[in-house]
């Protein structure tokens, strides 16, 4: 049998032989041998690969298809891209390749640049002893694959706040970081920097450390808390194996103020002595960026008795940015000559926290026509000066009122020096508290006693107008006060 195979061998060398040597002086031409041996599988796609990352070895199976033992010369990858291939393992290295004998050999891939790749995978191998000649034959395994990168987008950009007051903080905004790519985007880390990066902070963040798959998005919330006024700038920035990293977001946003302004002055003119004018209204305006909150409003100076706050729509308001409230003031002299007050306006404003506008008035006599002869031998005859009425001692108003319980305003049957009976207007605010509970009532006798019952509201505001009309040689009657927490202003 042993010779068989040899006579067999050495025919196979001769035809060969005679193949390229030529037949009867006829030129030799060069045929295409099939290759001794097959490979499983025949070629191998290895699809879409991240750049300088490894894939998985893909296992040939390579088999004796030449029926005679064979020895193996060479394994290699030849072709364009034959950088981005390499074999792993390989066991087709026997010289005595048996017939129907199998091997292995592994092959990965790793894409150094984007785009599509391809090599081949060459296998050499040469009929074995003891033919005379050996004749070499190579086994071509076609390798493709495509390498890829992922795609760093994020949105939106850049990442603008709305104005903040300062000292608050605001609503987180979104920016959300998507992979446009087709292979993982791995993120590092991210971090606010910038002129203004301790104005902004992280509070939510599920890029920083975790790997975003193709297509797929990841999100950072971040906030503003601006310590000062003016527009603040900052940048988020990410680190990743995107190309172009770091990726950076600009960040803008503006702190903002209130800021309060007024006139500086209020004038009543002239006014008689014993009357009360027609109200004025002062408007308080928030020229800021921010809503500005009214503290407290009220009279004081030399003489702000003189003078008095009817209503006002600023006290405890939330004043939004562009808008304003009023302060309606009237004014009643009790003795001739000028008189002037300060309003105080308290407020978190920034450039104003405590506004102060000048309000002046100034008293006045009036005369009254009276029968003819009165007033003979005076400088004017014919005319006479009026007096002025007053409250009798027992109808002083009281210093304060109870936080919690009844207070007298007026006792039974007041009246004025001139018999005129007295009538009282008490007026509250608030009616009821934030929570909805009454604040005060106010309690009347048929006897002209009037009372004020207040069940604990602590920035209650009470104003007591008593008045009386005039009559013939007396001016008519007012006065009023004003009390808040209690106290009489």
């Amino acid at each position: 049998m042993t010779k068989f195979r040899a006579v067999v061998g050495a025919v196979a060398s001769c035809v060969v032989a005679l193949i390229w040597l030529g037949v009867a002086g006829v030129p030799a031409q060069a045929v295409d041998l099939p290759p001794y041996t097959r490979a499983t599988p025949a070629s191998h796609d290895f699809g879409i690969q991240k750049v300088g990352v490894q894939s998985s070895s893909v296992d040939f199976l390579v088999g004796n298809d030449y029926g005679y033992p064979l020895a193996f010369s060479a394994s290699s990858i030849t072709g364009p891209d034959a950088g981005d291939f390499s074999i792993t393992a390989n066991s087709c290295t026997s010289q005595d390749f048996g017939q129907y004998a199998y091997c292995h050999i592994y092959v990965r891939f790793t894409p150094s640049s984007p785009g599509p790749k391809s090599a081949t995978l060459k296998v050499t191998s040469r009929n074995a002893p003891p033919a005379p000649n050996y004749i070499y034959r190579d086994m071509l395994v076609p390798l493709s694959g495509t390498g890829a990168v992922p795609e760093f987008s994020a949105t939106p950009d850049p990442l603008a706040f709305p104005d903040q007051p300062v000292g608050t903080d605001s609503n987180e905004q979104i920016l959300q970081v998507t992979n446009t790519g087709s292979v993982p985007l791995d993120i590092q880390s991210n971090e606010i920097t910038g002129a203004d990066a301790s104005e902004f902070y992280v509070i939510y963040d599920s890029c920083g450390g975790f790997t975003v798959a193709a297509t797929e998005t990841c999100e950072v919330w971040v906030g503003f808390s601006p310590t000062s006024a003016g527009v603040k700038s900052a940048q988020i920035g990410f680190a990743s194996d995107a190309p172009g990293s770091p990726h950076t977001v600009p960040i803008s946003a503006t702190g903002t103020v209130p800021e309060v302004s007024a006139v500086q002055s209020v004038s009543f003119g002239d006014q008689v002595v014993g009357t009360t004018s027609s109200a004025k209204t002062l408007t308080i305006s928030n020229i800021g960026g921010a809503d500005l909150e009214v503290y407290d409003v009220s009279l004081g100076g030399t003489n702000a008795s003189s003078f008095a706050i009817d209503s006002e729509t600023c006290t405890a308001a939330k004043i939004e940015a562009g808008s304003d409230c009023s302060v309606n003031l009237s004014f009643s002299p009790t003795t001739t000559g000028v008189r002037s007050a300060e309003l105080k306006v308290m407020s978190d404003a920034s450039n104003t926290p405590s506004l102060t506008v000048g309000v002046e008035g100034t008293g006045i006599t009036a005369t009254a026509p009276v029968e003819p002869g009165t007033g003979a031998g005076s400088e004017n005859p014919g005319t006479t000066v009026l007096q002025a009425q007053t409250a009798s001692q027992s109808v002083a108003l009281p210093a304060r009122i109870k936080r919690k319980g009844v207070t007298v305003i007026v006792p039974a049957n007041p009246a004025t020096n001139a018999g005129q009976a007295i009538s009282t207007k008490v007026k509250v605010s608030p009616k009821r508290s934030p929570k909805g509970v009454m604040t005060a009532k106010v309690l009347r006798k048929k006897n002209g006693k009037v009372s004020i019952r207040t069940y604990g509201y602590k920035k209650l505001r009470v104003k007591v107008t008593l008045s009386a009309p005039a009559l013939t040689g007396y001016f008519a009657y007012s006065a009023q006060a004003d009390y808040y927490k209690g106290k009489r202003r």
